[in-house]
């Protein structure tokens, strides 16, 4: 487009060869950077989108037997994906119940997205499991109330006051 411009419009139009050549650096750079950012997530295996982590929690807690899920990660690997899971579990199951209910976990995460899908399932009682993240959001709500004033006195930053203190409430 610049070569011709400059050839039909005459030595005036000169400028439109370099134009030219700018604007389609321009897009070449723009695909080499989506390119780049694809590729870097690969390599540091990025999570998968919140809409498809929604569903796979969906798949997982619609499974007999799930009472609940936490600790759910997500990753993409090549083509494949891994997922790591914590399901909490009645705690008066056997091992081998429990471990039935991971391997349909399992089977239904293949079904729905591959037989080369990476899957680990952590079974928790679920007992245990509730009565841990209820003291963990005790612990938030303690901590969020106390960094205003950690804060204020120049402590630390909000932030920063909070994790502190939910680490260290116990």
């Amino acid at each position: 487009a610049g070569i011709g411009g400059a050839i039909f419009l005459g030595e005036k139009f000169r400028i439109l060869d370099p134009l030219a050549g700018i604007i389609v650096s321009f897009f070449i750079v723009k695909v080499a950077i989506t390119i780049s950012f694809q590729a870097v997530n690969e390599l540091l295996e990025k999570s998968l989108p919140k809409k498809q982590v929604g569903e796979i929690r969906c798949d997982i807690c619609a499974i007999s037997g799930v009472k609940d899920l936490h600790n759910l990660k997500t990753r993409k690997i090549g083509n494949s994906i891994a997922i790591d899971a914590h399901i909490l579990v009645d705690p008066k199951l056997s091992v081998t119940e429990g471990h039935d209910i991971s391997m349909n976990i399992e089977n239904c995460l293949a079904e729905k997205y591959g037989s080369g899908i990476f899957v680990s399932i952590h079974v928790e009682p679920f007992d245990h499991a509730h009565g841990f993240a209820l003291r963990i959001h005790e612990r938030s709500l303690a901590a969020r109330a106390a960094a205003p004033a950690r804060v204020a006195r120049g402590d630390v930053g909000a932030d920063a006051a909070v994790h502190a203190d939910i680490a260290g409430a116990g």
